[in-house]
């Protein structure tokens, strides 16, 4: 998961700003047919690849420097929108983020200056996501380092101190949370509606109404507004409840239910995968395995997280296009991901023959998802 790696040791950085009044971040409407950036780059060899990654961790853009520049060019369908602008040294992700409509944008940065003091220039709606890093700012860079000290040290060292580690990085985060809901709660702005998006769930779902409620229809009508709509209108399913069946398109073009897949006489497995999750690559072989074992008593289904097709279909020949793969479009945020509370690829759901979900298992740990279905099927 490429725009999700960063988030893995590293706090998000959706940083909000204060503002009193309602938002008016507009640009010039003959600058909004395409974003063009522009970036003046230092500390990075030439030919460094840099990649253009959304929400949805799908590629969008890419360019290579030369002479310390590179230029990207292209259309965003839903403005605003959220991007990883992000390479890779020494094994080493560098990244930051940027909130921006179709419009220009200038970037001047030091190596150094990733993640957090990366300057930008001429959008109006990033310069005020920018202005709002200061505010938690201090707190990530701290938590970062952390982290960072934290993984040098050997695996013996981890051990006795990770109790006060992990008590450290909590600290940080109750007090990163405590800001962030603050600023989400008094602003009118794109980003507080983007810190929203990600905030939704640890939220209780009705305090999540309740913000939703003040934003206005340009905010709610946003990218981020219509995902947390669809997340409140919701009705998340656990284990014991009976399957939600959904609708989506197969690796055959076919639209096809859940319910289509041969339920009453089977139980399903469902994978909820995407294609650049490295766990979900792991899996792979074992659900190869799984499947050749059990194919006369079981169905998988792979449900993909990916927003283009072109993903979904490198999922499906990963897993050697030996079960049905549905994809619905909707990336992460879709209705039927919230119903079945996907929030991690991969993440495994059973169900049985009466349709009643039996057992869940988020993330891969090689072995346990086999010892999971031989508990169930041959008891």
């Amino acid at each position: 998961m490429i725009f999700n790696r960063y988030v893995i040791g590293f706090s998000l950085l959706l940083i909000l700003c204060r503002c009193v009044k309602p938002s008016h971040e507009t640009i010039d409407e003959n600058l909004r047919s395409n974003y063009v950036i522009k970036a003046e780059l230092f500390g990075f060899d030439d030919g460094t690849k840099f990649y253009l990654v959304d929400i949805d961790d799908s590629i969008v853009d890419s360019a290579v420097i030369k002479d310390h520049k590179f230029k990207m060019q292209g259309k965003i369908k839903d403005e605003p929108a959220y991007f990883s602008l992000q390479t890779t040294i020494d094994n080493k992700l560098i990244y930051t983020t940027l909130l921006i409509k179709n419009e220009p944008l200038t970037i001047k940065a030091n190596l150094s200056d990733f993640p957090w003091n990366v300057h930008t220039y001429g959008s109006p709606i990033d310069s005020t996501y920018r202005k709002a890093l200061s505010l938690t700012k201090s707190l990530d860079q701290k938590r970062d380092s952390l982290i960072f000290n934290f993984i040098k040290l050997p695996f013996s060292e981890q051990e006795t101190i990770k109790s006060s580690y992990l008590k450290s990085v909590q600290a940080i985060d109750s007090l990163i949370e405590l800001k962030t809901l603050d600023y989400i709660k008094n602003n009118q702005t794109y980003a507080s509606i983007l810190k929203l998006y990600y905030y939704k769930n640890i939220m209780p779902k009705d305090s999540v109404k309740v913000i939703y409620d003040t934003y206005n229809k340009e905010l709610k009508l946003s990218r981020f507004g219509q995902v947390i709509k669809n997340y409140l209108e919701s009705n998340q399913i656990e284990i014991g409840d009976q399957y939600l069946d959904f609708q989506a398109l197969d690796q055959l073009n076919n639209s096809t239910s859940l319910s289509d897949l041969g339920l009453s006489d089977k139980y399903i497995l469902i994978n909820y995968t995407s294609a650049r999750c490295g766990f979900c690559i792991e899996a792979s072989n074992e659900l190869i395995m799984i499947h050749n074992k059990y194919k006369n008593n079981l169905n998988i289904v792979s449900f993909s997280a990916d927003a283009q097709e072109n993903d979904w279909k490198i999922s499906v020949e990963r897993d050697g296009n030996l079960w049905t793969s549905l994809w619905d479009g909707e990336g992460r945020n879709s209705k039927t991901a919230f119903s079945y509370n996907f929030m991690a690829t991969p993440t495994f759901l059973l169900i049985d023959k009466e349709g009643r979900i039996i057992d869940r298992l988020v993330g891969y740990n090689k072995g346990k998802l086999a010892n999971i279905l031989e508990t169930n099927l041959l008891n």
